[in-house]
C-alpha cells in the first residue's frame, strides 16, 4: 500500500527511512488507522494524484518542517507573525498548500505523534453527547472532519478553512468516503464570518498558536 514511499526513502533518504519503516510497521497494531490510510491513498489516486506527486508532497513536508524547526530554534518565533504575511506567503500559494495538505494527511496516519493526536480527537469525540451542530475551524486534510461525520453524533457539520486547497481536498475525501449530505465546507477567514449559529462541539487542532489574536479568536 505504501511500499512506493518506503522504496523511495530507502534509496534517497536513508536517514529518514528507519523512522518511516517503523511508522509503517506500527500500522499493523492499528487497523483503524491502516484502513484510513488505504482510503486516503485510494482517494488521492482516484483524484488523479500519482505516486510521484504523493512522494513529492511528503518530501516537501519533511523539508519544510526541518527548515522551520531550525528557524524557530534560532529566532524563537515563527517565520511569519501576521495573518497578512501568512496569506501572502503561504495560503495564497495553492501549489504549496496542495502539497502540504497531501503530505500532512499521510503523516497524520504514519507518524506516531500525529496518530496520537488523531486518536485523542477520536476519544474526545466519543465522550460527547449527541447534539445538533458540529463546527471545525481549520479542517486541513479533512481526517478529523471525516471522523466526526462517521460518528453520526450531530445533525449538521460545518468545516471552515482559509485555504481553498484544503477545502477542495477535504471535499474529495468526503465524497470518496460516501458522504453526500449533512455537511458544508466554507473557504473563508474565520474572523470574517458573521454567522450567529451556536454549536454543540467546536474543534480546532494545531491552529491557536498560529492565530495573530488568539483571544479574539476564542471569543
Amino acid at each position: 500500500m505504501i511500499s512506493f514511499l518506503l522504496e523511495y526513502y530507502e534509496t534517497h533518504n536513508p536517514i529518514h527511512y528507519p523512522f518511516l519503516q517503523e511508522s509503517v510497521d506500527g500500522l499493523n497494531n492499528n487497523p483503524a488507522m491502516h484502513q484510513y490510510l488505504r482510503a486516503y491513498l485510494e482517494n488521492l489516486w482516484e483524484s488523479g494524484i500519482e505516486e510521484e506527486e504523493i512522494i513529492a508532497a511528503y518530501d516537501s513536508l519533511l523539508k519544510m518542517q526541518f527548515r522551520e524547526n531550525l528557524y524557530f530554534q534560532k529566532h524563537h518565533h515563527y517565520r511569519y507573525s501576521t495573518l497578512k504575511e501568512t496569506e501572502d506567503k503561504v495560503y495564497s500559494d495553492e501549489d504549496y498548500m496542495r502539497r502540504y495538505m497531501i503530505g500532512l494527511g499521510i503523516s497524520n496516519m504514519l507518524w506516531p505523534v500525529h496518530r496520537t493526536l488523531l486518536d485523542y480527537f477520536r476519544e474526545q469525540l466519543a465522550k460527547q453527547c449527541i447534539g445538533e451542530r458540529y463546527l471545525e475551524v481549520g479542517i486541513g486534510h479533512g481526517l478529523q472532519f471525516q471522523e466526526a461525520l462517521t460518528s453520526k453524533k450531530y445533525g449538521t457539520y460545518t468545516g471552515v478553512d482559509i485555504s481553498s486547497s484544503s477545502v477542495e481536498l477535504t471535499g474529495a475525501l468526503l465524497r470518496h468516503s460516501g458522504f453526500a449530505e449533512n455537511y458544508r465546507l466554507i473557504c473563508q477567514d474565520f474572523f470574517t464570518m458573521t454567522e450567529t449559529d451556536q454549536y454543540d462541539f467546536i474543534v480546532f487542532g494545531e491552529l491557536l498558536e498560529h492565530i495573530e489574536e488568539p483571544g479574539a479568536f476564542l471569543k
